[in-house]
């Protein structure tokens, strides 16, 4: 499941709520699926079934922004966004997925 990697976790059963330690960030699971809540804006991801992949690294294409009260426009809020919320994840990700790569390569080399 996709879900932001940080610092401190703090998970309300009660309310399905995740609250991001050292942040002003919170992350909750409502009706309509999950919803990010930073200091200054809300967001979503713009298809619920991203939070299912395992691979996927989170660009600005996949961030739909609801609310921003931000002196920034939506375009930078979104680079912001996936530094503070994807940036680890998205790393470990792509670290992953070029491992994958050299072993589907060397094995294609041996075959040859």
């Amino acid at each position: 499941m996709l879900t932001p990697i940080l610092n401190t976790l703090i998970i309300n059963t009660v309310t399905n709520n995740i609250l991001i330690g050292v942040y002003n960030m919170e992350l909750r699971k409502e009706k309509t699926g999950w919803t990010y809540h930073g200091d200054n804006y809300t967001f979503v991801l713009s298809d619920e079934c991203y939070h299912e992949y395992v691979c996927l690294i989170i660009k600005p294409t996949h961030i739909k922004v609801l609310k921003n009260f931000s002196d920034m426009s939506n375009k930078d809020l979104k680079a912001v966004i996936i530094k503070d919320w994807f940036q680890e994840q998205n790393e470990d990700v792509k670290n992953r997925n070029n491992e994958k790569a050299k072993q589907r390569r060397a094995n294609t080399k041996v075959v040859k």
